[in-house]
Parts: C-alpha cells; sequence; structure tokens
C-alpha cells in the first residue's frame, strides 16, 4: 500500500516554487528629499549646526533739490541676520557573521529560499530611511528641533478660507473663481509675475479642479495655467502631504483641527551663473556611509548620515498657506 502520509510532504515541497528575487515594500515618493517642488543647494557641511544670512536694508528717501539750502538726506545701512537650523539624520545597521551571513550563504545554496545579500538589503534599507526622515523633515519640519518644513513656515503667512465652504462641491467655475482671486491676491502681496508662482495641493483638491465647466470643454486646471488666456500659476501640482490626516500626524496642524491646505510660492530657479537664490530653498549634505566596522569577533555594522537645514524663507511674502475644510467623501 502507498505510504501517501510520506508522499504528501515530498509532494509539497516539489509543487512549491519560490522566487529568486525579493519583493521590496513600496513606499511613498520622497520628492522633498529628492529635491522636486523645493530648490536645494548641496552646499551645506557635515556637522554645522545653522546657517546665518546676514540682510542689508537701505535706510532713509532721497529729496527734490530746489536750489534752496537745504539738508541734504544720507542714505542708512542698516544690517540684521536671518538664522537657520541645521541637524544631521543618522541610522546604524549591525549584522553577524555567523548567524547572518553563514546563514544566508547555507540558505542561497539550498535552492529553496530566494537569494538574499543581508549586506545590500540593509545597505538600500538604510538609505530608504534616512530619505524618509529627511523627506518628513523638509516638508513638515520639526517643532521639537526648531525647524520650518516647507508646509509649516512660522514666517509664512496663512489664509483660512472660512469653516463650512466646502471647496470640493463648489461648481467648476465657482472654484476657478475662488482660486483666481487667491492667486491674483498673492501676486500683488508678492510682487511677483504669474509666470513665477507654483501651487501644491492636496490630490483631492486636484481632482476638483480637473471638473469640466458645463458651457465647454475646459477645466479649473487648465484655465488658470494656460498661457494666453491669463495664467494665474505656472503649474500646480498634487501631493498627498496637504492633507489634514498627514498636517495633524507630524505636528503642523493640531490634532482635530480637520483642515487640508494647499501652498503658493515662489518657484524662481537661479539661471547658471546667477548669484541671486529663490526666496524659499534648503541647503544639504548628501548622504553618505561609513565604511564598514567590525565591533566584535563576529559583529559588524555600518552608520549612514545625511544632513539638511530647514526650509529658508528668505522672502516669505512671496509664500501664501490656504487652510479650508478637510475633503469628505
Amino acid at each position: 500500500m502507498a505510504d501517501f502520509a510520506g508522499s504528501a510532504k515530498i509532494l509539497n515541497t516539489e509543487v512549491t516554487r519560490y522566487e529568486r528575487e525579493w519583493l521590496k515594500t513600496v513606499y511613498p515618493e520622497r520628492w522633498a528629499a529628492n529635491g522636486l517642488h523645493l530648490h536645494g543647494v548641496g552646499d551645506l557641511r557635515l556637522g554645522e549646526k545653522r546657517v546665518i544670512l546676514p540682510r542689508i536694508d537701505y535706510a532713509g528717501k532721497a529729496t527734490i533739490h530746489t536750489g534752496k539750502a537745504t539738508d541734504i538726506p544720507l542714505l542708512q545701512l542698516a544690517t540684521t541676520a536671518d538664522q537657520y537650523n541645521a541637524r544631521v539624520i543618522v541610522m546604524g545597521a549591525k549584522w553577524d557573521a555567523i548567524s547572518d551571513i553563514a546563514a544566508e550563504e547555507v540558505a542561497n545554496a539550498n535552492g529553496l529560499l530566494p537569494e538574499r545579500n543581508t549586506v545590500q538589503m540593509l545597505m538600500d534599507g538604510l538609505s530608504e530611511k534616512i530619505t524618509e526622515k529627511e523627506h518628513e523633515l523638509v516638508v513638515f519640519g520639526d517643532r521639537n528641533e526648531g525647524m520650518d518644513g516647507l508646509f509649516s513656515g512660522q514666517m509664512v503667512d496663512t489664509l483660512d478660507i472660512p469653516g463650512g465652504t466646502n471647496l470640493h462641491e463648489e461648481s467648476a467655475l465657482d472654484l476657478f473663481d475662488r482660486i483666481r482671486g487667491l492667486l491674483k491676491n498673492f501676486h500683488k502681496r508678492s510682487l511677483l509675475t504669474a509666470m513665477a508662482s507654483k501651487m501644491l495641493c492636496t490630490i483631492d483638491l486636484y481632482d476638483s479642479l480637473c471638473r469640466k465647466f458645463p458651457d465647454s470643454e475646459g477645466t479649473p486646471l487648465e484655465r488658470l495655467t494656460r498661457s494666453g488666456r491669463g495664467m494665474y500659476v505656472r503649474e500646480i501640482e498634487p501631493v498627498n502631504e496637504l492633507t489634514s490626516d498627514l498636517l495633524e500626524q507630524f505636528g503642523v496642524h493640531t490634532p482635530g483641527t480637520n483642515r487640508d491646505r494647499f501652498m503658493v510660492y515662489e518657484d524662481r530657479i537661479p539661471t547658471e551663473g546667477q548669484v541671486t537664490k529663490p526666496g524659499i530653498m534648503r541647503q544639504f549634505f548628501t548622504m553618505d556611509r561609513t565604511p564598514v566596522r567590525q565591533d566584535s569577533d563576529l559583529g559588524y555594522s555600518m552608520t549612514a548620515y545625511c544632513a539638511t537645514t530647514e526650509v529658508q524663507f528668505r522672502e516669505p511674502f512671496r509664500a501664501l498657506y490656504i487652510d479650508y475644510d478637510k475633503f469628505a467623501a
């Protein structure tokens, strides 16, 4: 009689296939750490704690000379300094020569499990997690460290759309008129031309801007950004980080505020050879790693690190936050 119990164990192994590659978890796009939507300069030195930017103000006003004796006004130089915090971001990894590396070689040799390279996986993981922290710091800042983020600048004005106003239920024409009015006021206040400004918003608000006008095939998004038809903003980009849930999670809003946010700001990028830098930027030190070190007879480790300043609002009037009731499906 056949040994069905014994053969079942063999069949169970034979009918199972193990893929040879590991599937990595999908993480959100770390756009702030990667230089998207915010200009960065890689001239920060590792270990610097703050950046001080001197500022000159010309005080006084010229007068008209009428030929009569008069006291000629004198130009006065007033100097101040803006300070921006910088922090180093670090994370380490450890492994053991026997429990990790030797076990890895055995597992790879038996052909039953996916092949792996523990050290390379740890290096990839360090890069991912360091980038994650850098992204969060650049976007949301850190109140405990006294650092401003792109969406949490203490010097940036905030305009509140009154509670009870649901932007997502407004008609395409009403939403267009509302956003157009906000952009017009921003341009007047910031002295910017329309070509120099950019708007970041939630995916929900972006979707609402894509609704068609009832009398045409156009949308508020197209009319706000289309050159030749009264363009009010150079581009409008959706990001996840402006939702109420994330703003509250990272301390920008107090829990329970239930307010989404969108931001309008200067998007001037200097051309090669220009000395002038954008009014909103950050400085950073590119990610690096220590050499692999032996901590004990069988233990090894390495540490990855990078550095960034807080978001520098060098001309804070060239940015504006607009808060409104969170999206409700």
